[in-house]
């Protein structure tokens, strides 16, 4: 383990991620707020810039670092950029608990969008904000600034990447790891400034279209009004909220051939089909279900294409109450929030490349049992998935459900029932952060102890970091020197 390289690749995120909270406390100072409110920002502003700067001042000996250093980097940086987050809210004078604190900034970092506030609508612009630019840091993955900062680091990069970014495969853009986070980075910018746009075309309020525009583009989907997106009234704004769902649930490797003109490439791309024919079947599926509730089919179509963007992607808003959506409806939903949308996206779950892989896996055992002699090749985008790429993606469904299991068992005592034990769970490693009420009772995450906030909290990172990052910090051998 190179410990010095670590501690230098922490110094840097520490460094970059001070300045974030420059811009909720200039939100604060743009609206008069209390001077309180601007020391929870100035606060976590310095410490970890002094954190930083200590932590990059003493030269690293050996700066060659390889697959394990980069999980190491990505979990604690992740942790420690959350326990930075959870500052504001102690700091801010509303008696919040450190547990809260902690939950609410994971679940925003993780783009997972659960929250312990039943009333954050009532917090000040200043911490709104930054709940919300907290979905928007997480997005594409705070970490990998620091990879373009660092342009000396050339291919190592990539270990850091691989962590970072959701999705068992990363798209090689480019020749070199920072050139391709800057062109994901532009990609990312350049589809919430159109989103953005929109929305203020809209009329949806400046403010809020700022906050959404954030939550939408991180697949997070904070709730910034008390009756959601209810509140504004606005099915034009609904509908362009839907599509951006779905943009924000594809693969950013594959706009960047729509930018070099390679259109038809990009819709060649099998997980791409997937994930659009999963989309159209899910919302076909709901919509005869539904059909005897609606008198306007138009009606119908929005409400369930909405719904349906909005769970696969896993941001999870709601303009229509699907907790009285009959069975049939909720399963499908259910399996949606399992899936979740495409690698390279910045939507959690298991990843449409994986449940492909696991649905042409299951029909091709099938054929062997019929016929054991027979040779059968498993192929994705037209090339053979070779046996090392395969087993990593079945193992990864053996320790998703390890962990889901795990994770059920720590919370078993805390919950007042099997489905909304079931929900939370799938919600936070999934990070979809869904309504608890889509199969069982409403119930608030903070309804929840402690110590079942910070278990949550774990999960929400384990499930953006897709397990093994985090997983690594517990066996003892990743702390060997060597």
């Amino acid at each position: 383990m190179n410990f010095g390289m670590i501690r230098m690749l922490l110094g840097r995120l520490f460094f970059a991620v001070a300045f974030t909270f420059l811009v909720p406390l200039g939100v604060g100072l743009f609206y008069h707020e209390p001077i309180q409110n601007q020391i929870a920002f100035a606060v976590p502003f310095f410490v970890l810039l002094v954190a930083g700067i200590l932590a990059i001042r003493k030269p690293v000996a050996n700066d060659r670092y390889f697959i394990k250093e980069g999980f190491v980097m990505v979990a604690l940086g992740w942790i420690f950029t959350s326990l930075a987050g959870s500052l504001p809210y102690l700091l801010i004078g509303r008696g919040i608990p450190f547990a809260d604190a902690f939950f609410e900034s994971s679940s925003g970092f993780s783009t997972t969008g659960a929250s312990v506030f039943s009333a954050s609508y009532n917090f000040p612009p200043s911490l709104l904000f930054w709940r919300c630019f907290c979905n928007f840091l997480g997005g594409l993955g705070m970490l990998i600034v620091v990879i373009v900062a660092m342009p000396r680091l050339g291919s190592e990069g990539v270990y850091v990447m691989k962590a970072e970014l959701p999705g068992p495969t990363n798209s090689k853009l480019t020749s070199r790891v920072s050139s391709s986070i800057r062109i994901h980075y532009l990609i990312y910018i350049g589809l919430i400034v159109l989103l953005f746009l929109l929305l203020v075309i809209l009329k949806i309020p400046l403010f809020d279209a700022f906050l959404l525009t954030f939550c939408i583009a991180g697949t997070g989907g904070f709730s910034i009004r008390e009756t959601g997106l209810s509140y504004y009234a606005n099915p034009a704004a609904e509908t362009v909220i839907a599509v951006f769902m779905l943009l924000f649930g594809i693969n950013f490797g594959l706009y960047f051939l729509l930018a070099t003109g390679r259109l038809k490439k990009m819709f060649q791309s099998e997980e791409m089909r997937w994930y659009l024919g999963i989309i159209a079947l899910s919302v076909a599926i709901i919509s005869i279900d539904l059909a005897p509730r609606y008198q306007s089919f138009q009606k119908l179509i929005h409400d369930v294409f909405f719904t349906v963007t909005s769970t696969i992607s896993t941001t999870a808003y709601e303009v229509t109450e699907i907790s009285i959506w009959p069975v049939p409806s909720q399963v499908v939903l259910l399996l949606l929030m399992f899936c979740g949308a495409m690698a390279g996206s910045t939507a959690g779950g298991l990843k449409i490349y994986r449940v492909a892989i696991y649905i042409k896996t299951f029909f091709n055992e099938l054929q062997l049992t019929v016929n054991p002699h027979r040779r059968t090749v498993l192929r994705f985008d037209g090339a053979k998935l070779n046996d090392q790429t395969h087993r990593s993606i079945v193992r990864y469904l053996i320790t998703y459900l390890l962990v889901f299991a795990l994770l059920m068992v720590l919370l078993s005592w805390d919950t007042p029932s099997f489905s909304t034990l079931f929900n939370v769970v799938l919600s936070t490693v999934s990070n979809t952060g869904h309504g608890l009420d889509l199969l069982g009772p409403a119930y608030d995450y903070g309804s929840f102890s402690s110590w079942s906030k910070i278990i949550l909290s774990f999960g929400m990172i384990a499930g953006r970091l897709e397990l093994y990052p985090l997983l690594i910090l517990f066996i003892p051998r990743t702390w060997k020197k060597g």
